[in-house]
């Protein structure tokens, strides 16, 4: 795993390879997106969707420390927010929310309500956990990591919930990232 610390958020760095967070979408598990339209974007056949003013996007933006601090006390580890690259192909890379002593990604999200109750009703079959998982699978591939981990937290209006979920290595569908 090669890693920089200054990436993080750079859409340059980004955009010269397949990040994490548009395999979902390569795969055709995305419902927002197609491969086509990603395709489109990074070839820059269309311009990118600009997510700046998504009320998901601002909650995550603004609520990423406390979800990661919450995660940490939870896994008794420091995350480290870092990019890296996978060692044997660097187009496979990951922009990471945080990642464990022992290359554990630990993805953070900060969802609406809606979704959140669904992950709390459904956990493994709700639409997040599905949506994210092949996400914390890319990093998985990046870092090396054997398990990784999904943390979903909610905060508004004094309410604080969070949901975490242990995602272990799924070597078929690494096989299907790469192969896709």
């Amino acid at each position: 795993m090669q890693t920089t610390s200054n990436a993080r958020g750079n859409h340059r760095w980004r955009s010269k390879g397949i990040s994490a967070s548009e395999i979902a979408t390569i795969l055709g598990r995305n419902p927002d997106k197609t491969p086509w339209r990603l395709w489109a974007e990074k070839v820059g056949k269309v311009p990118r969707e600009d997510l700046s003013k998504n009320p998901n996007v601002q909650r995550g933006i603004e609520k990423e420390d406390l979800a990661r601090q919450v995660a940490e006390d939870l896994l008794g580890d420091i995350l480290l927010p870092i990019c890296a690259e996978y060692d044997e192909d660097d187009i496979f890379r990951a922009s990471l929310d945080g990642v464990t002593e022992k290359n554990e990604p630990t993805e953070l999200k900060c969802p609406a309500r809606s979704t959140f109750d669904d992950a709390k009703e459904n956990g493994e079959e709700s639409k997040a956990y599905k949506l994210y998982y092949p996400q914390v699978q890319q990093q998985m591939l990046v870092t090396g990591g054997k398990q990784g981990y999904l943390l979903l937290y909610y905060d508004e209006d004094g309410e604080k919930e969070h949901i975490l979920f242990t995602i272990p290595r799924d070597e078929q569908l690494i096989e299907e990232i790469l192969a896709e």
